[in-house]
């Protein structure tokens, strides 16, 4: 995963293994969920949820 290094890697695996709470799941959930709903926008390639982003739908917009 970019900007996490090794010492940071075994840290986040450590904390998820020893976690008493259900807050490993969470945010495991989480990043699977965003996986599958987020998608590169068809114009601009920026993230977003449907075929093409907020920003390149927004017709009040120019198209420059």
């Amino acid at each position: 995963m970019p900007g996490v290094g090794p010492r940071s890697a075994e840290r986040i695996a450590l904390w998820m293994v020893r976690a008493r709470n259900d807050q490993p799941e969470h945010i495991s959930r989480a990043i699977a969920d965003t996986r599958q709903s987020i998608r590169s926008c068809n114009l601009c390639g920026f993230f977003a949820a449907e075929e093409v982003c907020e920003i390149c739908a927004d017709s009040s917009r120019s198209a420059e």
